[in-house]
Formats: structure tokens, sequence, C-alpha cells
């Protein structure tokens, strides 16, 4: 390639300039030592521009691997993004369940210690009632249901040893029955 540019220029050189008287032969090398050495920096300006493409494209390349993996931890990172978000929508729906759920709760607690209040003014206001109103009548109605106490237990007792009189005479009268069907 050198030797290409060199004659190439040393024929352009020829063309273009006017005619002179023929030149010696030390002004010829200085010349053709001028076009070497011209030709020389070119070809170390051609490898060197070479290398720095060469250098720029692994730097290019490397820039785009760079960027391909950033793009995909970007999609990762919108994926992960829309997951968080649609969980998070999630919980926060739940919490909005867990609260109206709570407030109903709180709700039917307050009632029913309303209730329990009023019950037990009422069951104290009857207590009340009961003990001026009568006061024997409350002893006479303890009385009388421990007495109806003792009568169910010894009426369960009896009901009992009937049962178990009853359950004697079924046993005798089955073998009595097999006894008489061996006769028979």
């Amino acid at each position: 390639m050198p030797a290409v540019l060199c004659l190439f220029l040393c024929v352009w050189a020829c063309t273009w300039a006017e005619p002179s008287p023929p030149a010696s032969v030390d002004e010829m090398n200085v010349l053709m030592y001028g076009v070497l050495q011209f030709g020389e920096s070119l070809h170390h300006v051609h490898q060197s521009t070479g290398d720095r493409l060469s250098r720029a494209s692994r730097a290019l390349r490397r820039t785009e691997t760079l960027l391909q993996r950033l793009g995909h931890d970007t999609e990762q990172a919108s994926r992960t993004e829309h997951h968080i978000r649609e969980g998070l929508s999630l919980i926060q729906a739940q919490m909005a369940a867990l609260q109206r759920q709570a407030q109903q709760t709180r709700g039917l607690v307050n009632r029913v210690a309303q209730e329990e209040v009023e019950f037990k003014e009422k069951l104290a206001n009857l207590e009340a009632k009961l003990n001026s109103s009568a006061p024997g009548r409350i002893r006479e109605l303890k009385e009388a249901a421990w007495r109806h106490g003792l009568l169910l237990g010894e009426l369960k007792s009896w009901t009992e040893a009937q049962r178990r009189q009853l359950q004697e005479h079924n046993q005798q009268l089955a073998k009595i029955q097999e006894h008489t069907q061996d006769v028979w």
C-alpha cells in the first residue's frame, strides 16, 4: 500500500508541476526520502487508527452487552415491581376487610356488654322486688325446691329399682320360654 501511494504521489507531482529543468540525483533522493517518510507516517497512522477502531469496537460491544443486561434487569425490576404492587393491593384489601370486621365485632361486643349491663340491672331490680315484697316467700320457695329435689331423688332410686326388677323378670321369662320350647 505505501509503495502504491508513493508512486501515485510522484505521478501527481510530476503532472501538476510546471516544466522545470531536470532534477539532480540528490534532489530526487531527498524527494524520494521524503516520500518514504510520508508513506511510513501514513502507514503508522493507518495502523494506529485501525487499533483505535478495534478498541472502540470492543468498547462498543461491551457497552451494548451492558445495555442489554441493563434492559433485562430493568424488565425484571418492572415485573418485580408489578408483583409487589399486586401483593400490596391484595394486602390493602385484606386490611380493609379486617378493619370492617373489627368494627363489626367491636359493635357486637359493645352491644353485648350493654345488654349484659341491662340484664344485671333487671336482675338486681327483680331480686330487690322479690326481697322487698315477700322475704318469707323466697325461703318457702327454696324449701319447696329442696323438698322437690329430695322427692325427685327418691323417685329416681325407686324407678331404677323397678327397672332392675323388670330386667330380672324379663330374663326369667326368657329362660322359661327357652325351657318351654325345648320341651315342645
